[in-house]
C-alpha cells in the first residue's frame, strides 16, 4: 500500500502528540514534543510490505500493519488559546506520498516503490454509519471470523502470537480465507458459536469491575496500556471501555466514581480535590480532571467547563496547595476558578497525566480521594 505521509508544523515549543497504533491497538511510534521535538517535520507512515526510497527530508516510521490509526492531541492552555490551537491543527495534513511528489515542494526525487504484498480488505464492504462495536455485536461466528482472516495477510499477528495462531488454523481460521464452520465437528462447532456472545459477556463484566487494575484512595490504576503483547483479555477489555488509549510514558489515566468513604459520585452532593503543596500530578506536559455523566459523555454546564487541571491555572491556597471544587451549583466566594461543574446525578472522573514522570510511571504517585466539601 502507498505510504501516508504525516506532515506537522512548527507548533513552537507547544506539546502534540501524534499516537500511531496498529491494527492491534498497539501503539508502535509517538512522534511529538516528548520524541521528535516541535520543528515543523514530516513523517512517511509505511506498512509492513512496503520498500521503497523515500524523498528527503521524510522520515521513515514503520507499522507492523497496513491499517493505522493516528491520534492526534495539542495542547490547550485556557479558552484563549483556542483560536492558535486551531491554525496549528489546521496544518496538519495526511498525504499519500504517490501525491506527495506532485505537491509543491522543496522536494525533486520522486518516490520509487512497491506495492505492498498484502491488499487491504475490500472498501465496499465497510460500514461507514453503525459504530464498530454494534457491528461486531451482530456477528455470528462465520461472519466474524471469515473477517478477521481476511484482514490477517496486511496485518498480520506477532511471532509471540504464533501459539495462537497455530490453534487458529486447527479451527480453520487461516489468514486470506474464508472461515468455513461446516468442517468442525459438533462440539467444536458448538463452542465457535457460543463464543461471540460469552466473550462479549466477559468484556461488558469486565468493564464494570476494574479489569485487574489496582485501585487506591477510590482512583482506578492503569499503568500498562497501550502495547497489550498476548495479554488478549486486557486488549478486549480496554477496547470495549474506551478504545485507544496512547502508551504509557505520553499518558497515564486514572478514574474513579466513588468518593473516599466509597460512595458514588453524585451531583447532589458536593465534593473537593485536594493536592496537597508539590503533589500535584507529575508531569513534563500537562495534567487534567474531566468529569463525564452516567453516559460516558461531557455534560453542558454554565461556564462551559469539563475539565480542569494545571493549563486553566485555578487558584492556590497561600499554603501552595490546590483545591478542585466538584459540585453542581457555582461555589462562589472568588471559587469559581478552580470549579469543575457536575450534572445533578451519578458521574464519574477521569485524571490524565501527559508526559508522566518517573513516580507516576512507576506507581509511585497516588492522586488524593475525591472527598466530600465541609
Amino acid at each position: 500500500m502507498d505510504p501516508i505521509v504525516l506532515s506537522v508544523p512548527d507548533t513552537h515549543g507547544l506539546y502534540y502528540l501524534m499516537s500511531m497504533q496498529d491494527a492491534w491497538t498497539d501503539v508502535f511510534a509517538s512522534p511529538g514534543k516528548r520524541v521528535t521535538g516541535t520543528d515543523k517535520a514530516d513523517f512517511a507512515i509505511v506498512g509492513p510490505h512496503w520498500k521503497g526510497t523515500l524523498p528527503g527530508g521524510v522520515e521513515e516510521i514503520k507499522s507492523p500493519t497496513d491499517l493505522v490509526w493516528v491520534i492526534g492531541r495539542t495542547q490547550v492552555n485556557g479558552k484563549g488559546d483556542v483560536a492558535a490551537v486551531i491554525k496549528i491543527q489546521d496544518q496538519y495534513k495526511l498525504t499519500p506520498l504517490s501525491r506527495l511528489s506532485k505537491t509543491p515542494a522543496s522536494r525533486t526525487a520522486a518516490p520509487s516503490r512497491t506495492p505492498a504484498a498484502a491488499p487491504a480488505a475490500p472498501a465496499a464492504r465497510v460500514d461507514l454509519k453503525t459504530t464498530p462495536a454494534e457491528q461486531v455485536a451482530k456477528m455470528d461466528a462465520r461472519t466474524f471470523f471469515t473477517r478477521f482472516a481476511e484482514l490477517l495477510p496486511g496485518n498480520p499477528p506477532t511471532k509471540d502470537d504464533a501459539p495462537m495462531v497455530e490453534k487458529m488454523k486447527k479451527l480453520g481460521i487461516v489468514a486470506g480465507q474464508p472461515f468455513d464452520p461446516s468442517k468442525l465437528d459438533a462440539p467444536t462447532l458448538e463452542g465457535i458459536n457460543e463464543a461471540p456472545k460469552a466473550t462479549q459477556d466477559a468484556m461488558v463484566a469486565a468493564a464494570k469491575g476494574t479489569g485487574g487494575a489496582e485501585i487506591r484512595n477510590g482512583w482506578t490504576f492503569h499503568l500498562d496500556l497501550g502495547r497489550y503483547g498476548i495479554n488478549y483479555g486486557k486488549r478486549a477489555f480496554v477496547a470495549w471501555l474506551g478504545l485507544g488509549p496512547d502508551a504509557p510514558e505520553d499518558e497515564i489515566q486514572m478514574s474513579t466514581r466513588l468518593d473516599a468513604g466509597g460512595k458514588p459520585l453524585d451531583g447532589a452532593n458536593k465534593y473537593v480535590l485536594h493536592f496537597d503543596n508539590g503533589k500535584a500530578p507529575p508531569s513534563d506536559a500537562f495534567w487534567s480532571v474531566t468529569l463525564y455523566n452516567d453516559k460516558k459523555q461531557l455534560t453542558a454546564n454554565p461556564i462551559e467547563r469539563y475539565a480542569i487541571g494545571d493549563r486553566e491555572k485555578p487558584t492556590v491556597s497561600p499554603d501552595g496547595s490546590l483545591d478542585i471544587y466538584i459540585q453542581n451549583v457555582n461555589p462562589g466566594g472568588g471559587k469559581e476558578s478552580n470549579w469543575l461543574p457536575a450534572p445533578k446525578g451519578s458521574f464519574n472522573l477521569i485524571l490524565r497525566v501527559y508526559w508522566p514522570k518517573s513516580d507516576v510511571l512507576a506507581g509511585r504517585w497516588t492522586p488524593p480521594a475525591v472527598r466530600p466539601a465541609t
